[in-house]
């Protein structure tokens, strides 16, 4: 009898004759495999992806393998956390680059637990998975500052409705101390955008996502289409670039939509 299949990651392309497919990679067992499906463009179900066809990926090429420097995670787990599993399968060209960069993310996520803050991401450590990471486990955020500000569009419109609280001056605060703290440990955060700020229960801002976290003066990712300036070499000023974006979205005054730098 077969494993379960796991869904790791769905991501939309278009094939070269316009047609939209998803990109669908999954696990089963201790295999993983990726699998074009044309039949649902927007998510695959519990029953398409027990039915999808795919190519097997060796799994050296897609989980980090176990450092004894890696912090295991609790068990069991503490409720309520968010669990991240290897991101950018969808773009596996057949090289073993992701589990690169998931242990450069690891080590980056080992500093911040020996040097917490309250507005960067709380991290538990990592799920071990015989000689390979399984995942990475972090605190659950529900919001993002895009979600809170797609909810509140008007700066100083009746909130009283909504479950987390708004307050622009605090959490422009709380980003600032939060990007501080990480240019204090020496790292460039390098995708500072409203999907990587979280708001926690209490309206604090919380920085996420440091897959393109880099040391000052290593080659970009290039950031965020519409947040940053597509560098090309990290930078403490890239976070600063992304960081006033952020302000005046927050105050009504950019929204995103300046993608030029990308030449798109």
């Amino acid at each position: 009898m077969s494993s379960k299949r796991e869904l790791l990651e769905a991501f939309r392309a278009c094939d070269e004759n316009g047609f939209l497919y998803l990109t669908v990679a999954w696990k089963e067992g201790d295999a993983f495999y990726i699998g074009k499906h044309y039949e649902n463009v927007v998510t695959v179900n519990e029953e398409e992806l027990s039915e999808l066809q795919g190519s097997s990926v060796p799994r050296d090429h897609i989980q980090a393998p176990w450092s004894t420097t890696y912090t295991e995670a609790p068990n069991p787990l503490p409720e309520d956390v968010y669990i991240k599993n290897p991101i950018g399968i969808s773009f596996y060209e057949g090289t073993p680059v992701l589990p690169k960069l998931v242990s450069s993310e690891i080590t980056i996520f080992e500093n911040i637990l020996k040097n917490p803050h309250r507005n960067v991401c709380t991290y538990y450590g990592c799920i071990r998975d015989g000689d390979y990471v399984g995942g990475v486990v972090l605190e659950k955020y529900r919001r993002t500052l895009e979600n809170l500000m797609d909810s509140n569009p008007i700066i100083g419109s009746n909130i009283e409705t909504q479950t987390t609280p708004f307050n622009p001056e605090a959490i422009l605060t709380g980003i600032r101390q939060g990007l501080d703290h990480i240019h204090s440990l020496g790292l460039v955060h390098d995708d500072i955008n409203p999907r990587n700020i979280m708001i926690d229960d209490d309206g604090e801002p919380v920085i996420i996502d440091f897959n393109s976290c880099m040391l000052p003066g290593e080659l970009s990712r290039g950031g965020t289409p519409g947040w940053s300036n597509c560098p090309n070499i990290a930078t403490f000023e890239n976070d600063e670039f992304g960081f006033d974006l952020i302000c005046k979205m927050v105050w009504g005054e950019y929204d995103g939509s300046d993608v030029s730098a990308h030449g798109l």
